[in-house]
């Protein structure tokens, strides 16, 4: 056996593989919950193991599933930028452990109720009155001042 005999069997084999994979993954497997949930806390493990903290924080993030979309939802926009760089890493993932090329990820970042501070001493008693009304009862009785 000559050296370009075997070097067009390694290149035919090599198209037979090819091949065989083009076939595997022009197949999209049904999958569940719990082999998606399996996946996705895989994906997470790696992103720990390797020290990107970031990444991860976003895999630990509140999402569903409805079909073989992922809706994740955010806490801010910082994490969505994050996302939008690890979302083919992530989606390559899942794809090929979960044999399925229809799988797409929707994230959105949850508006925040803006929590109003409370600096003056004032605004300090009101809050804690809303929370405690007893206070004002005994702020009466007291004939306490809040303004000092």
């Amino acid at each position: 056996m000559g050296l370009n005999e075997a070097k067009s069997r390694l290149n035919e084999a090599e198209k037979e593989k090819v091949e065989e994979g083009v076939e595997l993954l022009s197949e999209d497997k049904p999958f569940n919950q719990e082999q998606f949930d399996k996946a996705w806390e895989e994906f997470a493990k790696i992103l720990k193991e390797s020290g990107r903290e970031g990444d991860f924080a976003i895999m630990k993030q509140e999402y569903s599933l409805t079909g073989t979309d992922i809706n994740l939802t955010l806490p801010n926009s910082f994490q969505l930028l994050t996302l939008e760089r690890l979302q083919q890493e992530l989606l390559t993932f899942l794809r090929e452990r979960l044999q399925n090329r229809k799988i797409q990820l929707n994230a959105e970042v949850k508006a925040n109720s803006e929590v109003k501070m409370v600096y003056t001493n004032k605004e300090k008693f009101d809050y804690l009155a809303e929370k405690y009304p007893q206070l004002l009862e005994l702020k009466r009785r007291l004939d306490l001042e809040t303004d000092f």
